[in-house]
């Protein structure tokens, strides 16, 4: 038997509907939503303490029992009466080609020219002004296979190094190493296609946002040689070395080895 219901019908008055029925689980199935949403059936008990579901069932305390009683009836009905034979028609459901994944730039519009295009809103100084000299890098990977999107993502690691004593180590920032895992570097699909020969690749590029919480915090702790080292599925690729604060306009750093 399929019995069917206007609305999300919880497990409590679910076993009363099936109870009612004569039906356990394997011989009643209760399809919800069907041809209308009016939010949630509950008992009357349910109702009455008012918890999400509770407080869902629009129709009141008893919209679970009167919908248990319309079936009943129909029910009843059936019983009686011989059910008229319907002729179903054949149709054949094509599904169509594969639909383009919905991620990167090109499914909100055009592309841009820089990364940090349209963040002027987020991205202000403590004088809440917009700001475009935080330090930013770009680079290219290779594009993953269809529906490896979050492998891909599980492989990169963009990190900000930090010289000391001459060789490069992951700079530290409130006892956590500053990397994309955190909360200070924003990592953007700006290129979805990038021309080249052989495997598809894509232009990725990553912000670090922390000299601009500095800013606002009056944090002074960003010092020193500093860069960029990413690394994903196709390598590592790093940032030439800059230096903060920076009194350059444009901190879009260049790509270089990673020594």
């Amino acid at each position: 038997m399929i019995a069917t219901v206007p609305a999300e019908m919880t497990t409590a008055m679910g076993s009363r509907l099936r109870a009612a029925l004569g039906r356990d689980h394997t011989g009643a199935a209760i399809v919800g939503l069907a041809n209308e949403y009016v939010g949630y059936a509950t008992t009357p008990e349910e109702y009455a303490m008012q918890d999400y579901m509770g407080a869902s069932t629009i129709w009141g305390p008893h919209e679970g029992t009167y919908l248990l009683c319309e079936i009943l009836g129909l029910h009843a009905e059936l019983a009686v009466s011989e059910p008229p034979q319907v002729e179903a028609g054949r149709r054949r459901y094509e599904v169509g080609p594969a639909p383009l994944e919905p991620f990167g730039p090109r499914f909100l519009g055009e592309g841009h020219e820089r990364p940090d295009a349209e963040l002027e809103k987020l991205l202000r100084t403590s004088g809440a002004s917009p700001t475009r000299a935080l330090p930013m890098f770009a680079w290219e990977e290779p594009a993953p296979a269809s529906g490896s999107e979050l492998d891909a993502a599980t492989q990169r690691r963009v990190v900000i190094e930090e010289r000391i004593g001459g060789r490069w180590q992951p700079r530290r920032s409130l006892g956590r190493i500053d990397d994309d895992r955190g909360s200070y570097l924003l990592n953007i699909l700006w290129k979805p296609e990038v021309a080249s020969e052989g495997t598809p690749r894509r232009g990725w590029s990553s912000i670090w946002i922390a000299p601009l919480v500095a800013d606002i915090t009056g944090d002074t702790s960003i010092a020193g040689e500093l860069r960029f080292r990413v690394d994903h599925a196709g390598g590592a690729v790093c940032s030439a070395p800059f230096r903060w604060p920076s009194a350059a306009v444009d901190n879009w750093m260049e790509e270089a080895a990673c020594q």
